[in-house]
């Protein structure tokens, strides 16, 4: 992949997996003498032992997802969110995503509401948000942690529930993009000159707005019942305000109208409600699972990651 083509914000996903390296691997350098090392220690060690197993079964018998590892959990989440996606067309234009508990429709707006002249007004904020901009092009979990406490240490499968959602709706947003196949700002006007290299896709929804919803929207429905009181109110104010940030950066920027970020906030609203559905029905119905025999991996991570904040705030007392 070109530089260029890192710059597309959707496709750095794999980047996310970045936030893993707080505990510090050995260095590439290291790694022939750590192996030699290794081998003499070995030989030191296993000279003349019966080759026996170590005690308990060779295979897990629950197939759960906690003993893989983080980037394997949200590959297979990610697959098992994927399975039965379809999409279809709606009048006027519009597309149907349909989910395993839920639908999504995204209706085409009005030629009129992709005008360039509000970017291109917003480009006078730029220089003030130029650092938030850069920050911004790749998704990081730990923009949320201005607002809660997330710690590699202290939230880990939150952290992890986070990318996986948010790379969900990469793929749904990325197909919804297609059928509408719109042109990017720069390419209605000359005087927009985004400030970022455009991304090599068409504009509406916006991405960044549809993800970045995800997981604000995401995290509000986890913590329900877990945030103090004392910032129930002002919590969904800022996730809120966080995301609006990031969805409205990216017009400040030039490569979106600001039509492509109300469109991803309306994605995902749709999206999370038919994830928490699918959740809830997992529960009610006693186990992790989906309307196949296999676990609903999704519902497993989200229950990892509500056990990390089910801890810190109980929920008030009824009046």
């Amino acid at each position: 992949m070109s530089v260029l083509e890192g710059w597309e914000g959707w496709e750095g996903w794999e980047g996310w997996e970045g936030w893993e390296g707080w505990h510090a691997g050995p260095r590439p350098a290291a790694v022939p003498h750590l192996m030699a090392s290794t081998e003499h220690l070995r030989e030191l060690t296993v000279f003349g032992m019966a080759p026996t197993a170590w005690p308990g079964p060779a295979l897990r018998p629950d197939a759960t997802l906690k003993p893989l590892s983080a980037f394997a959990r949200r590959y297979v989440v990610v697959a098992d969110l994927m399975t039965g996606v379809a999409f279809s067309p709606l009048k006027g234009g519009g597309v149907r995503i349909t989910l395993s508990h839920g639908q999504v429709d995204m209706e085409r707006p009005a030629s009129k509401a992709f005008d360039p002249e509000p970017v291109v007004a917003a480009a006078s904020l730029r220089a003030e948000r130029s650092a938030e901009i850069v920050s911004q092009m790749v998704f990081n979990p730990m923009l949320w942690s201005t607002v809660l406490p997330l710690s590699p240490r202290r939230t880990p499968y939150t952290l992890e529930l986070m990318t996986t959602v948010a790379m969900f709706g990469a793929l749904l947003v990325q197909r919804v993009k297609l059928v509408f196949n719109q042109p990017r700002p720069h390419e209605l006007s000359p005087r927009v000159q985004p400030m970022i290299a455009t991304p090599g896709f068409s504009a509406y929804p916006s991405g960044h707005a549809t993800e970045s919803r995800l997981v604000s929207d995401l995290l509000l429905a986890l913590l329900e019942g877990c945030i103090p009181q004392d910032w129930k109110d002002v919590v969904p104010k800022m996730l809120h305000a966080l995301s609006d940030r990031v969805a409205e950066n990216r017009v400040v920027a030039g490569v979106h109208y600001p039509v492509d970020s109300d469109g991803g906030k309306d994605m995902a609203k749709q999206v999370i409600a038919a994830l928490a559905k699918r959740v809830k029905d997992a529960s009610d119905s006693g186990r992790q699972g989906t309307t196949s025999s296999l676990p609903d991996t999704f519902a497993e991570l989200w229950q990892l990651a509500r056990a990390e904040w089910s801890t810190i705030a109980p929920p008030a007392p009824a009046a």
